[in-house]
């Protein structure tokens, strides 16, 4: 979800009743907070240090254009009351090269 956007929308009285039950999940499972760290391409220090370990994971994350950048952080990034199978996918992935 654009935040931006969403705002903006609020503001002039233009988000819909959907768009603001959208919003209250959001905020709910945890990604209201959590995806703006990905959207600013914030890496999580755990994420970091296993790059930092393995050279050539590290460089090819480097070289991923930012919005698979984006894409993996989101999925990396555990949800409130949720299994993060992502980031142990990710970590599990990295830790084999």
């Amino acid at each position: 979800m654009n935040r931006q956007r969403a705002a903006k929308m609020t503001e002039l009285g233009l988000m819909t009743e959907h768009g603001h039950a959208l919003i209250e999940l959001t905020r709910a499972d945890g990604t209201w907070q959590v995806l703006p760290d990905a959207e600013n391409l914030a890496i999580p220090d755990d994420l970091q240090e296993l790059l930092d370990r393995n050279e050539a994971a590290g460089k090819n994350f480097q070289n991923f254009p930012p919005s698979s950048k984006r894409l993996i952080l989101e999925w990396e990034r555990p949800r409130k009351g949720r299994t993060p199978g992502g980031a142990r996918s990710i970590k599990r992935s990295i830790s084999r090269r």
